[in-house]
């Protein structure tokens, strides 16, 4: 969006110009009033500067009697030296003469203009100002030419008794010029705001692009890419925002460090605790160590059986004594009837019973104050189930049968 864009497309634009150029045709109209007035004070301020050379310096050196005729000789070089030391050497004032009422030329400090002559016969300035006293003109011109340099001499004519009038004429530069460009500059700038302003709001009869922002400099369409508008106090709210969560962050993270910082102190606490334990006690891990195998069971101790006189013989023969001791064994051999001879049944009556083997209690004891004497820090094992107690019977070494005597 253009410069010109910026201000005219939208809502607002178009009554901001229009107060502008209110303000400006106010200043113009006022610059061309004042200035006219402006112009008109400085005229009057060269008239009366002009009645006082008449009254003061012509006045008391010319009568009646001087004026009824061109002034020529000795009365005019003495008159002449007269007005130039007090009148022409003022530098706004450019040539004197004096004219008689019916037009005819009584003195000039115009060398080209010639005394005696009747140039200002038909100038109806002449007998306007012998009756109604001093007067002014600008602009004006003898020949009557549009580029007479003349027109540029601010003429003020006074009456001089009865039978003359006198023309002071002064320079437009020195008196009224000033003044008017002075005031012509002002005019020319309000004239020229005027105009613009008047463009401004032919441009801003166009439809909006957007609307102005209230108490915003810029539309939103005019910032650059990345940045945006906002308020003051909406950028304050932001930044006291921005400060509290930076805060309450570094709250966070005090008390994070005091946590992580307490936790290492523990963890230190417990290592050194579980060092000190480990120093003191006396030997746990080998306790638990040495409570561990409780689970296996334990091989049953070999009783041997005392050899008995009287073994009865099997009647499988060796293949029965060379089978496998055991329950089982004892139970399918138990089933099979034996012999009825009286000899066997009386060796067989007279064969000592075999006493089951019994755990010994010591070991038993033994076992137990060892399982009971691991230290306090080390969790006790798991009791290992009591082992089946088995009887095992063990076969006597074939013995030779006696002979029974013949009968």
């Amino acid at each position: 969006m253009s410069l010109i864009e910026r201000f005219t497309r939208d809502t607002a634009s178009r009554y901001v110009w229009a107060a502008l150029a209110l303000a400006a045709a106010i200043g113009l109209a006022y610059s061309l009033s004042s200035g006219g007035r402006a112009i008109e004070e400085e005229r009057a301020i060269a008239e009366d500067r002009a009645v006082g050379y008449v009254e003061e310096v012509l006045a008391p050196r010319l009568g009646s009697r001087e004026l009824a005729a061109p002034i020529s000789g000795q009365q005019k070089d003495s008159l002449e030296a007269v007005v130039r030391r007090s009148i022409i050497a003022d530098e706004r004032v450019s040539r004197v003469r004096i004219w008689s009422t019916e037009g005819t030329l009584l003195f000039s400090t115009d060398r080209s203009d010639r005394a005696g002559s009747n140039e200002g016969l038909n100038d109806p300035l002449l007998r306007e100002a012998s009756r109604e006293g001093a007067i002014t003109r600008w602009d004006y011109s003898d020949g009557g030419g549009a580029e007479d340099p003349e027109r540029s001499l601010v003429r003020t004519y006074a009456p001089l008794g009865t039978t003359a009038v006198v023309e002071i004429d002064q320079t437009d530069e020195s008196t009224v010029a000033l003044v008017r460009s002075e005031w012509a500059g002002y005019q020319l700038i309000a004239g020229g705001l005027l105009a613009w302003f008047v463009i401004m709001i032919a441009l801003s009869l166009r439809d909006p692009i957007e609307r102005m922002n209230v108490g915003v400099p810029f539309a939103a369409s005019s910032v650059p890419q990345g940045f945006a508008l906002i308020d003051d106090d909406r950028l304050a709210a932001v930044h006291e925002v921005y400060r509290l969560a930076s805060e309450r962050v570094g709250r966070l993270q005090a008390k994070l460090d005091e946590s992580e910082e307490a936790r290492r102190r523990l963890e230190g606490d417990i290592q050194r605790v579980l060092s000190k334990a480990a120093s003191t006690a006396p030997h746990p891990v080998a306790a638990a160590a040495s409570a561990a195998p409780a689970d296996v069971a334990s091989e049953p101790e070999v009783v041997q059986v005392p050899e008995s006189d009287v073994v009865v013989t099997s009647p499988l023969g060796d293949e029965w004594a060379a089978a496998p001791a055991g329950p089982l064994a004892r139970a399918s051999r138990a089933q099979k009837p034996t012999p009825t001879t009286a000899p066997k049944e009386k060796s067989a009556a007279e064969k000592p019973k075999a006493e089951k083997p019994k755990r010994s209690s010591r070991r038993i004891k033994a076992k137990a104050e060892k399982q009971t004497a691991a230290p306090p820090q080390v969790a006790n094992p798991r009791p290992a189930p009591e082992p089946e107690s088995r009887v095992i019977a063990v076969a006597a070494p074939p013995v030779a049968a006696p002979v029974a005597p013949a009968p």
